[in-house]
This record gives structure tokens, sequence and C-alpha cells, in this order.
């Protein structure tokens, strides 16, 4: 198999594990513990309580913050979004590698398209 057949067939796995996340969310989660001074002078520790910090398309932080009960769910989502953008990553220079790999017979078909645009 040729450097550019194997490009294409590693391309091809990060495609099928992109479309096996089901679901995801960006962010990151935070655990914020609140403590609060007592009248007699001690301190009482509540929480953990769990927030999702993200930002929205203007760069605004917005934070969310949800029940102990969905923190393996949110968890798992924010890992999804994480997993995500490194496979994009991988795609996009997999992509731009095998652009470089082209063989002769792509360069006399792009010789052929700058021929159509100077005849323009």
């Amino acid at each position: 198999m040729d450097t550019r057949s194997e490009l294409s067939s590693e391309k091809e796995v990060i495609l099928k594990k992109i479309s096996r996340i089901d679901s995801m969310r960006r962010g990151s989660i935070n655990k914020q513990i609140i403590k609060t001074k007592q009248k007699d002078g001690s301190v009482k520790e509540n929480g953990p309580y769990y927030i999702l910090t993200t930002k929205d398309d203007n760069g605004k932080t917005i934070s969310e913050s949800f029940p102990d009960a969905k923190y393996e769910f949110y968890r798992q989502e924010v890992e999804n979004y994480n997993e995500y953008k490194v496979l994009t990553k991988k795609y996009e220079a997999l992509s731009e590698e095998i652009s470089k790999t082209k063989t002769d017979d792509d360069s006399l078909w792009t010789e052929k398209l700058k021929k159509k645009e100077k005849s323009k």
C-alpha cells in the first residue's frame, strides 16, 4: 500500500471514531466547595457543587451548575468533545499530508487548471 493510501485509510479510521461520538459538550468542569464561617467561629464546608464553564460565540463565559448525579454524564460529554478536537486536528493534518503526496498525474491536472485560468 502506498503512502497516500495509508493516509487515506487513517482518515477513514478517524471518521469512524468521530461518528461514534454520541454527544459532546464544550467546556470544563470545576468542583466548588463553599466555606461559611459559623457564629461559634468554626468553618463549615458546603458542597461539593459542580459547575460547567464554557464560552459562548462572543467569548462571554457561561457557567452552569448541575447536580452531583449528573457529574459522570457531563464529564463524559466534555471528554467526548476533547476527543473530537484531537481527532479533527489529526484529520486536518492527514488531509494536508495527502495534499503533499500528490502523484504526477495530479500535477498534470493542476497544470491544466492553471492553463484554463490563464486563458480566461
